[in-house]
């Protein structure tokens, strides 16, 4: 994964405000990510409010991109810890042989 620091130059539009937004695809370049990942974002709602370009694409403010890369990773932070404190499927599953002989059914 690149460093934060070895990233491109942003490529979105600056505002009258100086917000910068991105369309997806430039937020996806921006982050490293896959443009996948961007929409994904959206679907779990860390991406809100969309505004659209002069050509009807979603287009989001760098700073909506960054709570959203944020978001995600504390919520990936927060599946590891839930992960790493309980114990593997594979050590809840035991062999046939700990569990013993099966048993016919009535027939």
């Amino acid at each position: 994964m690149p460093h934060p620091t070895d990233r491109t130059p942003a490529q979105g539009r600056e505002d009258a405000e100086g917000n910068i937004w991105f369309t997806v695809r430039e937020a996806a370049d921006f982050t490293g990510k896959e443009p996948q990942t961007i929409y994904s974002w959206a679907r779990r709602g860390h991406l809100t409010n969309p505004s659209t370009d002069e050509r009807g694409r979603r287009i989001y403010t760098q700073q909506q991109i960054a709570a959203a890369e944020r978001q995600a990773r504390l919520n990936a932070a927060g599946v590891q810890r839930v992960t790493a404190a309980c114990p593997t499927h594979s050590d809840a599953v035991r062999s046939p042989t700990e569990v013993g002989p099966v048993l016919a059914s009535p027939g």
